[in-house]
């Protein structure tokens, strides 16, 4: 079997949706009512090709020890298209919650609160195992100064916005994740952005808001070098505007709006090697304005399987890389995984897969969901210690 044959792609896809499907039904699990079902129901399926893409850079990597991407538009695409709809779809649920909320007051402080209590648990306990994994490798044994490996664990704490850093002597540390964290910056530099972006939507804002999101953005675009990274985020924008528009939601809904998005996708595999440049964007953006506007690929974006898995989206993608690691490091062992044909290969990483899913089930059951249901009391909690300090202040002033 050719090692990037899109036959195994396709399977694990089919696997992960039956294990979603078994899920949902033992569970009696039904996903949450959305407006956007269609987004809902991508999401997993991004978090699946990021999946594939990375097991791809795998075979390789036991191969060659060189992290790069597979030498097939189609497994490159899965990776960086897949990253670059995400980016988009962060921009189009926030900016479109700016655009609902013309003429009022945007609650940020709830906004900011919801905002890590959604990224920040799951990605500790990430970086927990990537810890744990760290020092097994490197025999538990201190091989960096205490203070250098405490500077070098910030950084993987600030989501290593600053740069990415080897832990404890370990070369190549961010292979552990499979690279997946690079893309959290970015995320966060649009949520940093909103408060600006709210004058353009036509949101009220504060001074505070603004001055905060300013310094952070000022930061952020003098560390941050790859700007191309930032035109998904661009293509979200346009999307919100665009669902707005009744006309166009009734055209999205056609099966002949499915069809264009999927020929889009097909132009891009056949034009293009890689995903980060604009005229890929462009053509990903009205892909992507179709979908969030309602075109359902058939049915199978809308479906209540597709949105449930789509609910595991964000434990799929943090965690898969961790899994990759300790399966062709640990249980095989790289030099076995190097010996395995493309067949053999592609049969572990589909037995993988339902391992995979269930692993993000348990995540969004018992980390994510829990932290969510959070938001209100945590946003409770801060506003009254807030003001409890802004009146020990004032008492202590008069």
């Amino acid at each position: 079997m050719d090692p990037l044959s899109p036959i195994p792609a396709l399977a694990i896809l089919v696997i992960a949706w039956l294990t979603a499907a078994f899920l949902m039904r033992a569970s009696g699990g039904v996903p949450d009512s959305s407006r956007f079902e269609t987004i809902d129901g991508l999401r997993g399926f991004l978090a699946l090709l990021v999946f594939i893409h990375h097991a791809s850079i795998w075979y390789f990597y036991v191969r060659t020890g060189a992290w790069r991407a597979p030498p097939s538009p189609l497994f490159t695409h899965m990776g960086e298209a897949a990253v670059n709809m995400f980016f988009m779809i962060t921009s189009f649920l926030f900016y479109g919650k700016l655009l609902a909320s013309r003429g009022k007051a945007v609650d940020w402080l709830r906004m900011y609160v919801s905002r890590v209590l959604r990224i920040v648990p799951l990605y500790l306990v990430v970086l927990a195992l990537m810890t744990l994994a760290v020092f097994a490798a490197t025999d538990f044994e201190l091989r960096v100064g205490a203070m250098a490996l405490a500077k070098d664990m910030l950084h993987w704490l600030l989501f290593t916005f600053f740069s990415t850093r080897d832990l404890n002597g370990l070369s190549q540390t961010f292979v552990i994740t499979a690279g997946v964290v690079w893309s959290l910056p970015f995320e966060w530099f649009f949520y940093f952005s909103l408060p600006l972006l709210a004058i353009f939507a036509g949101a009220r804002t504060t001074w505070l808001a603004l001055g905060v999101s300013l310094a952070l953005l000022i930061v952020f675009f003098t560390y941050e070098k790859r700007l191309i990274h930032l035109a998904p985020f661009l293509g979200g924008i346009v999307a919100a505007y665009a669902v707005r528009n009744a006309n166009f939601r009734k055209w999205a809904k056609t099966p002949g709006a499915s069809l264009g998005c999927l020929l889009l996708y097909s132009g891009v595999l056949a034009m293009w090697s890689g995903s980060h440049n604009l005229a890929v964007t462009g053509l990903l953006t009205i892909a992507f304005v179709h979908i969030a506007a309602g075109t359902n690929l058939y049915g199978l974006l809308s479906h209540p399987i597709s949105r449930f898995l789509g609910d595991m989206a964000y434990g799929i993608y943090l965690l898969h890389g961790i899994f990759l690691y300790f399966v062709m490091q640990w249980v095989l062992g790289r030099g076995a995984a190097a010996g395995l044909s493309a067949l053999a290969y592609w049969a572990v990483i589909a037995a993988m897969a339902p391992m995979l899913i269930m692993m993000a089930f348990a995540s969004y059951k018992f980390i994510e969901r829990p932290s969510m249901s959070r938001v209100d009391v945590w946003s409770r909690r801060l506003r009254w210690l807030s003001r409890l300090t802004i009146g020990a202040r004032l008492r202590r002033v008069g």
